[in-house]
């Protein structure tokens, strides 16, 4: 296939032109060239920032894919989160560049968005309380060590039971990290995984306030919690144990996510 005299849209590849391999990443163009419109697989378009070197030769940051990669690997293999995604960097039809994430379509049901049976139910909340405590385990790993990590998938809307096999996928899986992540960028993640958003604010003097707000609808583990007719008690347990651990000065510096954590702990699902 001649991706240069532009039959790649008419094959449905999403992009205008491949720029490269991504280092590190061991991709193979050509491995993906069947797949790219392939009724099971979707892709989706993140953009790359890039700069132009003397020659007038761009150059393009890798870092983010390179990042991405290397966490949705550990995502799977360190803590049980079904997710899959492969990576391809090329142009849009613009002309910008782009990484292009390849991931597997779920056949199945959005845990937030749609209806379950009441023995559909049954049978998937454990599975959620496993998910959540696991996605909480790798949140507290990059609270204690501040390494890069992906910033979009606490929230319960990104993930699909899968109808053949049972399992809950990840399926949001765009290349959004943090590449220092603060323990304020955590504890943000925590709070808004129970339902919480964090939004930047002014006093009367001009000084910059940040505060927080209940999330509308019913995109939050307690949400789910009433939904599925279950109490997440692993998921809780190890949110409590985190809470208690946290040293007073951080107590201090984020008595509101703080505040939110221990509220949650304390209400349970009616």
């Amino acid at each position: 296939m001649d991706i240069e005299k532009g039959r790649n849209k008419k094959a449905g590849i999403p992009f205008k032109r491949f720029i490269d391999d991504v280092p590190g990443v061991d991709l193979q163009y050509d491995k993906f060239l069947p797949s790219m419109s392939h009724p099971e697989l979707y892709t989706r378009a993140n953009h790359l920032g890039s700069t132009y070197d003397s020659n007038g030769k761009r150059r393009v940051n890798y870092r983010e894919v390179e990042i991405a990669k290397k966490e949705f690997e550990s995502l799977k293999k360190d803590y049980g989160v079904e997710c899959s995604p492969r990576f391809v960097v090329g142009e849009k039809d613009d002309g910008s560049p782009a990484v292009f994430t390849i991931d597997d379509k779920v056949q199945g049901k959005n845990i937030v968005k749609d209806s379950f049976g009441e023995h559909e139910k049954e049978g998937i909340a454990p599975k959620l309380d496993t998910l959540f405590s696991s996605i909480l385990d790798y949140l507290i790993k990059k609270y204690r060590d501040g390494s890069p990590m992906l910033a979009d998938i606490e929230p319960p809307r990104q993930y699909m039971y899968n109808e053949k096999t049972g399992k809950i996928h990840l399926v949001d899986t765009d290349t959004l990290i943090y590449t220092n992540p603060g323990k304020d960028d955590i504890l943000m993640l925590i709070t808004n995984s129970l339902g919480f958003e964090r939004f930047d604010d002014y006093d009367d003097d001009g000084k910059h306030l940040i505060k927080y707000e209940e999330i509308k609808g019913d995109d939050s583990i307690i949400k789910m919690e009433e939904k599925f007719k279950t109490t997440f008690t692993g998921f809780r347990d190890k949110l409590k144990l985190f809470a208690d651990s946290i040293s007073i000065k951080d107590r201090h510096d984020y008595r509101d996510e703080i505040n939110i954590i221990e509220t949650f702990l304390k209400n349970r699902p009616s």
